[in-house]
């Protein structure tokens, strides 16, 4: 009998490192296309992110490098520099969040070659995408993705650089489902002008958005592990931005125990049988 528990708590620690592998965590992608609008040369661009957030990846396609900081843990910047943005030209950042499915964007600037604020860099807009469960546990429904325009000023690490965009006015709204995530550097214009085969833009209405505001949109019927593209057009305070976003629908709503719950329920299956073989073994000579 001794062995036979032995083999119940080795299932039973299986069962609890089945909890840590298996926990379901996705990433949350975005790419933001700007146009220098200061009339001077950008040597940098930093861009705020509300929240400690776990930045895995961040791209440019004029600066070669990148630094992430999480001051006082309640802010999250990502610093690009090492080459330069012409006056009047596009120019598209991108990163990924992990895990996440939002993207709480409080400002991007540009900056001189000595990191001076020279100007904002586009409309400062977040989103967050979410989705219900559907039939049967199998498909996933009334998908949908919503947008917040710029609630706050201006602002990086060091201070206050100027007042909220006012009304933003999003356009060439349209999203796809896809069949596989995209690397970030597949997330630009190729991707709109020339999709692959599994990405089919649907169109959806054009929001005008005052400033604080929300806008929603709901979106189809998709199946879990499907990855969901939503792209946009934005225009506030004389700036413009396009924006990309994906995430890959993840099976969260199989009904379970929560990932806390699963945890505690496995440390407490151990527990009981370690209990079962002291109590066995305290039985035995008893019994004999």
């Amino acid at each position: 009998m001794i062995m036979k528990a032995n083999h119940f708590v080795m299932i039973a620690i299986f069962l609890c490192l089945m909890v840590f592998v298996s926990t379901t965590t996705l990433a949350y992608d975005v790419q933001q296309k700007y146009i220098n609008t200061t009339g001077v040369t950008a040597f940098d661009l930093t861009k705020v992110l509300a929240g400690d957030v776990n930045v895995t990846n961040a791209i440019h396609d004029k600066f070669a490098q990148h630094e992430v900081k999480h001051p006082e843990g309640v802010l999250t910047t990502i610093h690009w520099h090492d080459g330069q943005v012409l006056p009047g030209e596009w120019t598209w950042a991108c990163f990924s969040v992990h895990p996440g499915r939002s993207a709480v964007v409080r400002s991007a600037a540009w900056t001189d070659a000595n990191g001076t604020f020279i100007g904002p860099a586009g409309p400062a807009m977040s989103t967050r995408a979410n989705y219900r469960g559907g039939r049967a546990y199998v498909d996933v429904s009334n998908q949908w993705v919503e947008l917040v325009a710029a609630a706050y000023p201006i602002e990086d690490t060091i201070g206050v650089f100027g007042s909220p965009y006012g009304t933003v006015l999003v356009t060439d709204v349209y999203y796809s489902f896809a069949d596989q995530m995209r690397p970030l550097e597949e997330l630009n214009d190729a991707l709109i002008n020339s999709p692959p085969p599994d990405v089919n833009w649907v169109p959806l209405s054009p929001e005008s958005i005052g400033d604080g505001l929300m806008a929603h949109w709901e979106l189809g019927v998709c199946d879990i592990g499907q990855v969901v593209l939503f792209r946009f057009a934005a225009a506030g305070g004389g700036m413009n931005s396009q924006e990309i976003i994906q995430f890959q629908v993840d099976p969260t709503y199989i009904p379970s125990l929560t990932e806390w719950g699963l945890i505690i329920f496995g440390v407490l299956l151990v527990g009981l049988m370690v209990y079962y073989i002291v109590r066995r073994r305290k039985a035995s000579p008893m019994a004999a």
